[in-house]
């Protein structure tokens, strides 16, 4: 049992992460440690989790707030409606698009290609310059096959709702309302997990003249300063908007940190792998 947890301080000393100062004098300092797979998975079910219990609550007959939205929009015309339905559509119409070009069998080789050298990268693995031009232009290429996906999954929807009645357009603009209702669930609880496994405790110092990439963490064992997920909740506002950011750089694969072209959300982040994570629900305005 002492070898396994001097292990694993040792071990720890060695994990990729990033120090996070939060006084702004170099004084208070946190480890921003990147979540490993089972945390990952953990973070992942209870976003899963949250997102069913939302959605069954809004979906169950009588629902107030979800009766609410319904009649908001029944006072929308058809061509808002239209337009809202397909609005609130695009992200999930994108990771059915991502769905279009791995399947495709041109893509089917280059797609393994793509995704086992992130995981590579990931595990230390250096490409030459000539590698990493061609791995470059190789997801450029995929990012306009999705896009090309894309667009005409959205131009095929557009042309199915345009006949539709208006009650149909009230009922797909509800629906969406609630999958994205879930889905902003489901992003708030993972990062909620994530986080609490994340932020670690940092006992370095920045040196005088220094920066926190200069730290010394020999003497750092870096456990979880969050006790509870509960914790993670009670953060406030102004510290969760200093971890976060780094959190979801460290966490960002080399294709997504160049897939500039994703449809966006108010989060700020959309990337080939977690675009329905990314996506934010939306309310219907009453006419």
């Amino acid at each position: 049992m002492v070898q396994n947890r001097k292990l694993r301080r040792v071990t720890d000393l060695f994990v990729k992460g990033t120090t996070v100062d939060l006084s702004g004098d170099g004084t208070e300092l946190v480890f921003v440690r990147k979540p490993n797979a089972f945390e990952r998975g953990e973070a992942e079910m209870d976003g899963r989790a949250a997102r069913q219990l939302r959605m069954a609550t809004l979906e169950r007959e009588g629902n107030d707030r979800a009766s609410t939205i319904e009649m908001a929009a029944a006072r929308l015309s058809d061509e808002d409606l239209l337009e809202g339905s397909l609005t609130q559509e695009r992200n999930r119409a994108y990771l059915l698009a991502i769905d279009d070009v791995k399947t495709d069998e041109v893509w089917f080789e280059r797609m393994e290609m793509l995704e086992r050298t992130d995981q590579r990268i990931r595990d230390g693995a250096v490409l030459t310059e000539e590698e990493q031009v061609e791995f470059n232009t190789v997801n450029g290429e995929y990012m306009d096959a999705v896009n090309g996906f894309h667009e005409q999954r959205m131009a095929d929807l557009r042309a199915e709702r345009a006949g539709e009645s208006h009650e149909d357009l009230v009922k797909a603009y509800v629906t969406v309302w609630i999958e994205l209702e879930g889905v902003a669930t489901f992003e708030e609880e993972r990062w909620t997990t994530l986080m609490y496994f994340a932020v670690r405790d940092c006992v370095g110092k920045v040196p005088k003249g220094g920066s926190v990439a200069d730290v010394d963490h020999t003497k750092c064992t870096h456990p979880r300063l969050l006790d509870t997920k509960k914790d993670v909740r009670e953060l406030p506002d102004e510290l969760r908007d200093m971890i976060e950011p780094v959190l979801r750089e460290q966490m960002m694969t080399q294709a997504e940190a160049g897939n500039s072209a994703a449809p966006t959300s108010s989060s700020g982040s959309s990337g080939q792998h977690d675009a329905e994570e990314e996506s934010q629900a939306s309310t219907p305005k009453a006419g």
